[in-house]
């Protein structure tokens, strides 16, 4: 689920010893999800998850990492794009709410993480698109339960004092 994902991306930026929650945290988030969209949506695709976890695991051992006692992570402007570029897929599609869908898609846009990690895996837009497309269908995202509302002001990370606008 998306705010799973995204309260995922604050324990896994904290396990991997960096202050700064980015896309990449995101990205391990949404695959650690045993049976989530994201991972169905890349087997659908042709990818293996687990080549695409080590990956993402690769790309966060490189970033710095910080020792000692720190103040809880903080989310980098790069994650906040990300998530107003899912909010974009949100409307494309018609949805009421985001969801793990919207999160993959708009790592198409991702300087950082995603643009690197889909080229290096040989995915492309197109056939992102088309497979998220394919496991839609002409569905509507209407259940807040499978996701997070966009219609609160705020999505607040827990235990960051940093909130993330997203209307």
């Amino acid at each position: 689920m998306a705010w799973e994902a995204i309260v995922g991306s604050v324990d896994a930026a904290r396990q991997s010893k960096q202050q700064v929650v980015e896309t990449e945290h995101l990205m391990k988030a949404l695959l650690e999800q045993k049976n989530g969209l994201a991972r169905r949506i890349f087997t659908k695709a042709g990818l293996d998850n687990t080549s695409v976890l080590q990956a993402t695991e690769q790309f966060i051992s490189q970033q710095p990492k910080v020792t000692g006692d720190t103040t809880g992570p903080l989310v980098s402007p790069n994650v906040t794009a990300l998530l107003d570029q899912a909010r974009n897929h949100k409307k494309e599609f018609g949805d009421d709410f985001l969801s793990v869908e919207h999160m993959v898609l708009a790592f198409l846009k991702d300087k950082r993480f995603g643009q690197k990690l889909f080229n290096d895996l040989q995915l492309t837009e197109k056939d992102l698109k088309d497979t998220v497309q394919a496991i839609r269908g002409h569905q509507k995202v209407t259940d807040q339960s499978m996701c997070i509302s966009l219609k609160a002001s705020f999505i607040c990370f827990l235990s960051i004092s940093y909130c993330v606008e997203v209307e």
